[in-house]
């Protein structure tokens, strides 16, 4: 029956609601949760009323509902978390955790709710479930529940929204880093358990700390890991991390532990009852050295923490943080510190074969290559199942072609994903005729010149998609069709949507609450891009001119207010190069009050960030005026990234430093 109203109050508009459960435990409680929160007003979209069972393409019209949605309910038990074909059972039955992995991925705002008491996926342990175990116990005990799930939706629907973090603690959680490029919910992940079940489960039994997976450019290491931190088999993994040189927040070690520690405050409620009740959280203060902050602000902790089983921190893509500008590279970060983890944590790490890269002297290493017979093993299988899609059926003429069509797209790719998937896209869109895969090149950098020459068969039709790939590739985080606009001055409607169209092998886009996210595709096609190997330079970006074009955009912040421009300004001033001219403008920058006239529009966390850059360069220069300058303000952001600064100068450093402390303290 339907339940009374718990509150009086009406929603101030009618908010869709997407209610997200587990079809196999929490259909009751859905439905009856469903009904509460119709009562006040909102409406509530559930998979039942829209899905009929037998639909083959289910997925589509929740995807929909999740982009229409204001705020999703997830309510979490055992089915909530299994992945589709998780011990043979109907995806319908699992298919909610890959909601709440879009759900993130649109930034939407998630009120998660324990009604089958479980350990919350890794999608969301930012947030602090509300418990709801005993819905079914009492009417007293209903009522309490969802009068705190109404509260929820509330604090998520307000103008500034508030969510229900796991740890409020020096606002870390807002420092959890979501990764919606690397986490897609629709992935055709398929193969690798022979790496996923046997070797990675014995090297948890064994000795050695560390699990190192190498891997060739296009092997699939991101997917893997995409694909173990979906499963989380066992919850053994407390904390997972994505590398990515053209996101500089993942390559930057003190996000990096940052996010790592409001990990472990949703896999280790010991560790968040910690930071909560100890003086624990100044050890985590964003203007620490990363070191400081990750032996004292999660080691140290968690080695005095008994656990009966062994867990691990997973981070991917380690080779793509050893160019970082920092005091300390995360690589180098964890090789310290490694000989520090508490018996119970091991690390398991991804990376190119790069010699910059620790080698992490006791791991247990893995490669993936298409010399190894498992690899090959794995991507048949892939291309066996991206063959029973309707678009690939259909470029068959018989069962035969289709056998042959296999056999040669396996025999083409030696192994490597990322050759396949761009080939069978290409045969899939209607790009590449059937009868020319065996004349296919053989290398990735070759087929990928191969397919653009067959898009830009004139090269002077490729100089704006050029502009546009310049831009992405220059750009510190994804851009939207609104961003590349301004930047490009192309039209948004016509002329850019016609380049991003043509670029579609190129570049991918994620899915935010109102609008796309443009990237690169692959890390390989950026390496193509920007240092193609000798002899296929016709299609190669300069990355320059893009930073040109976006380092204008930025400039003009004053005249559009644009959020990437207030976001990112001192940041493209001062990379790559530290030139002393546009060091000398980012320092004018903030002495005009740049700071203070972005605060409402940026998170002021940008404050510390950008300073504690700014001030390193200056370190690197020697510019003592300019450093204590900065120091010398009534923004408490500002004064701790020149903290930060200093802490992280390199050691040849020292006595500058020591000078600059010396100078503020007699100015104090």
């Amino acid at each position: 029956m339907p339940t009374q109203n718990p509150l009086n109050e009406r929603p101030p508009r009618r908010a869709i609601i997407f209610e997200s459960y587990g079809r196999g435990d929490a259909t009751e409680a859905a439905q009856r949760i469903k009904l509460s929160l119709q009562e006040k007003g909102y409406n509530v979209w559930i998979d039942r009323e829209h899905v009929a069972p037998d639909d083959q393409e289910f997925w589509k019209p929740i995807e929909q509902a999740l982009k229409g949605s204001d705020v999703v309910v997830a309510l979490l038990s055992p089915h909530s978390r299994r992945l589709e074909g998780d011990l043979g059972t109907d995806p319908r039955m699992s298919v909610c955790h890959n909601e709440l992995i879009a759900a993130v991925r649109m930034d939407k705002t998630i009120v998660c709710v324990t009604v089958v008491e479980c350990n919350p996926p890794l999608a969301v342990i930012q947030y602090d479930p509300i418990p709801f175990t005993n819905w079914n116990s009492s009417p007293d005990a209903y009522l309490e529940g969802i009068r705190e799930i109404l509260h929820w939706i509330r604090e998520g629907l307000s103008t500034r929204p508030h969510r229900r973090y796991s740890s409020y603690v020096d606002n870390l959680s807002q420092d959890k880093l979501s990764f919606p490029e690397e986490l897609n919910a629709k992935d055709n992940f398929v193969g690798r358990e022979w790496l996923i079940t046997d070797r990675l489960e014995r090297w948890l039994e064994s000795n050695s700390p560390c699990f190192v997976i190498e891997a060739e450019p296009g092997t699939g290491k991101t997917a893997l890991v995409a694909e173990l931190v979906r499963r989380n088999h066992g919850d053994r993994i407390l904390a997972y991390h994505f590398c990515n040189s053209q996101n500089d927040d993942t390559v930057k070690p003190e996000r990096f532990v940052r996010s790592t520690a409001a990990n472990l405050c949703g896999t280790l409620p010991a560790y968040k009852d910690l930071l909560k009740t100890s003086n624990l959280v100044t050890a985590l203060r964003r203007d620490n050295h990363p070191s400081t902050m990750l032996w004292e602000g999660v080691l140290k902790p968690l080695r005095n923490m008994p656990r009966a089983r062994t867990g691990y921190i997973i981070i991917d893509g380690l080779d793509e943080a050893v160019g970082a500008a920092t005091s300390v590279t995360i690589p180098q970060l964890l090789a310290r510190a490694l000989p520090d983890f508490p018996s119970w944590l091991k690390l398991v790490v991804t990376t190119r074969r790069d010699d910059r890269v620790p080698r992490f002297q006791t791991a247990e290493r893995c490669l993936l290559a298409g010399s190894i017979a498992e690899q090959n093993r794995d991507l048949r299988q892939y291309v066996e199942s991206r063959f029973a899609e309707p678009a690939l059926v259909a470029s068959c003429a018989d069962d035969a072609e289709r056998k042959h069509l296999i056999d040669s797209v396996v025999e083409r790719s030696a192994g490597n994903f990322q050759y396949t998937i761009t080939v069978l896209n290409e045969l899939a869109s209607g790009l590449l005729s059937p009868g020319l895969i065996d004349s296919l090149p053989a290398s990735l950098a070759a087929l990928y010149e191969n397919r653009a020459s067959v898009r830009f068969a004139d090269i002077t039709d490729y100089e704006v998609s050029r502009m546009v790939l310049g831009v992405l590739l220059a750009a510190r985080q994804p851009l939207t069709t609104a961003q590349l606009a301004l930047i490009t001055h192309l039209d948004r409607s016509t002329a850019l949507r016609a380049v991003l169209d043509r670029l579609s092998m190129f570049v991918t886009w994620d899915d935010g609450a109102n609008e796309r996210f443009y990237r690169v595709a692959h890390k390989s096609i950026a390496d193509w891009l920007i240092k193609p190997p000798g002899g296929f330079d016709r299609f190669s970006v300069d990355l320059a001119k893009g930073r040109e074009l976006i380092l204008a955009h930025c400039r003009n912040w004053a005249t559009h207010r644009e959020t990437y421009a207030l976001t990112n300004l001192i940041g493209h001033l001062i990379n790559p190069d530290h030139v002393p001219e546009a060091l000398a403008e980012a320092l004018a920058q903030v002495r005009a009050g740049f700071f203070e006239q972005r605060r409402n529009a940026v998170n002021p966390r940008h404050d510390l960030e950008d300073t504690r850059d700014l001030v390193l360069a200056f370190v690197e220069r020697h510019d003592q005026p300019a450093i204590l300058e900065l120091a010398q303000t009534t923004n408490i952001w500002q004064r701790d990234g020149v903290a930060a600064a200093l802490q992280a100068a390199p050691p040849v450093a020292d006595n500058f430093v020591n000078s600059i402390v010396g100078a503020l303290l007699r100015v104090s």
